[in-house]
């Protein structure tokens, strides 16, 4: 389950990526409460993203999930230490909105900017 602005930027990781990695991130938001499985529990906004993805032709084993964070330092953060750090990356393509992208770029290089491994973002 994915909202039509996540749509949009799923898509766009679909139509560049060549067989990297996509991780997708956020549990959701404070803001308001996060859509229920048929059992009652949270669909966690990476989850949801992860199987949108994997239902238009994305190779599952190409879809890393970050589920803890609830906003944009958070996403910086348990991204870092969950997956980029421990797969020694180097460089990172960040797909978000427009009136997002700044915010989100001064975030990413300030959480990254106390660490011996320096990264390239590219937009």
């Amino acid at each position: 389950m994915a909202s039509c602005r996540s749509q949009r930027r799923l898509d766009r990781s679909l139509s560049i990526q060549r067989g990297e990695y996509i991780i997708t991130l956020s549990a959701g938001t404070t803001h308001k409460p996060p859509p229920l499985n048929n059992n009652g529990f949270p669909i966690f906004e990476a989850i949801g993203a992860a199987n949108y993805l994997v239902k238009r032709g994305c190779d599952p084993k190409k879809i890393l999930t970050e589920a803890s964070s609830y906003d944009t330092i958070e996403n910086a953060y348990f991204s870092r230490v969950i997956h980029i750090e421990p797969r020694c990356w180097r460089k990172l393509l960040i797909i978000t909105s427009e009136f997002h992208l700044a915010r989100t770029k001064s975030i990413f290089q300030w959480g990254c900017r106390q660490i011996i491994i320096s990264y390239s973002l590219s937009q």
